[in-house]
């Protein structure tokens, strides 16, 4: 019992460090506003990719949005993965909207080889990219511009808000992917970069031919965190632009099914990290979710553990909600108390199995 005690003491006192150390790095960022007009002639090029599978609901959507940048100044490479629906006419719909559009079809299967494909066609100095089925502030390619203008960076690490429906279920994921994308952003505040989005990043080009080596592409994705595991290990200048005009929104699972294998999908590519706060941070998060499920059950043979489970639920949860409560305000979070218990009730099993499924079935489709 003693070395029980010890072992889930220190697995609370990591958790703890670890949350501490986000809400230290996500105050450590200052906000970005893009007051300097004296910037005109270090405006760097940019070249927006994104790649699209069987997304005719969505891409529409997408390309609505770029049509109303602010910045019209940069070129759209949309590449065609294979699709079985309707998305390349969709596409096609919107060729006359943009100063430069290019379509290109896929040569492989698999989004990392479409998404490679579309960078080695883009003429752009800076690759914007963005998933088909999100949206973007209107100033979106404007401040991603100046900001580079101003800080020159290898990579920048960009915030992405998940948009919630109708449904409760929406609004769950909706807390957990913002705590994901906030707990990567206050790595970058801490100083040591651990996670990213595909789904909102840009990057300087030549970086991203000079790591193509790193990107490891038989796996199914990640080749996101592993670009910026590349870009870190070089010593290159990665930062988060925290402005709300950067914003790219995109879609919750609208089920459970979708969900899993979503989350799967991540879990799949864990092995394969090699940044090792990032390793620790999982490692931290699964074994604490272990450890709930392992002393709820062992509750039922031994009340004893029913009240350990009861304290490791507690820290977590508080912890969560001081950290909830410190982002809350640039994401926009409502129902925080009552959400972020609901979380932490369902949160323990579905780590632990998609982490579980993800390392032993590592081939969860993309689409």
């Amino acid at each position: 019992m003693i070395t029980i005690t010890i072992l889930i003491s220190t697995l609370c006192i990591a958790y703890l460090a670890l949350v501490v150390f986000f809400i230290k790095g996500w105050a450590n960022i200052p906000y970005f506003e893009n007051h300097n007009k004296n910037l005109k002639n270090k405006l760097p090029s940019i070249s927006v990719v994104v790649a699209a599978k069987n997304e005719e609901k969505n891409i529409a959507n997408l390309l609505q949005s770029l049509v109303n940048q602010s910045d019209k100044n940069f070129e759209l490479i949309i590449i065609n993965d294979n699709s079985q629906d309707n998305t390349l006419a969709e596409i096609e719909k919107f060729h006359n909207f943009f100063k430069k559009m290019i379509i290109l079809d896929a040569k492989n299967s698999g989004k990392k080889f479409a998404v490679n494909q579309a960078i080695n066609s883009a003429n752009g100095d800076i690759i914007l990219t963005t998933d088909a089925d999100c949206a973007a502030n209107e100033k979106w390619v404007e401040t991603v511009r100046h900001f580079q203008a101003e800080n020159d960076c290898d990579l920048l690490i960009l915030p992405v808000f998940m948009r919630a429906n109708d449904l409760y279920f929406s609004d769950i994921q909706q807390l957990e992917f913002i705590s994901l994308v906030a707990s990567g952003a206050g790595a970058v505040g801490g100083g040591s970069p651990i996670m990213c989005n595909a789904a909102n990043m840009a990057f300087k080009k030549e970086i991203y031919l000079r790591s193509q080596n790193d990107l490891q592409f038989l796996k199914q994705s990640g080749d996101d965190v592993f670009l910026l595991e590349s870009v870190k290990r070089a010593g290159g200048k990665i930062r988060f632009v925290k402005s709300q005009d950067a914003v790219i929104q995109t879609n919750a699972c609208e089920n459970l099914h979708d969900f899993f294998r979503q989350r799967s999908r991540w879990a799949g590519k864990a092995s394969a990290y090699s940044d090792k706060l990032l390793v620790c941070t999982a490692l931290t998060v699964f074994l604490i979710s272990l450890s709930q499920i392992t002393t709820f059950v062992l509750g039922f043979f031994a009340v004893k553990y029913f009240a350990i489970f009861l304290s490791i639920f507690l820290i977590k949860y508080l912890t969560d909600i001081i950290f909830i409560n410190k982002i809350k305000v640039f994401f926009k979070i409502k129902n925080i108390a009552l959400n972020a218990f609901l979380l932490s009730l369902i949160y323990p099993v579905y780590i632990c199995i998609t982490a579980i499924y993800g390392l032993f079935f590592k081939n969860v489709k993309w689409k």
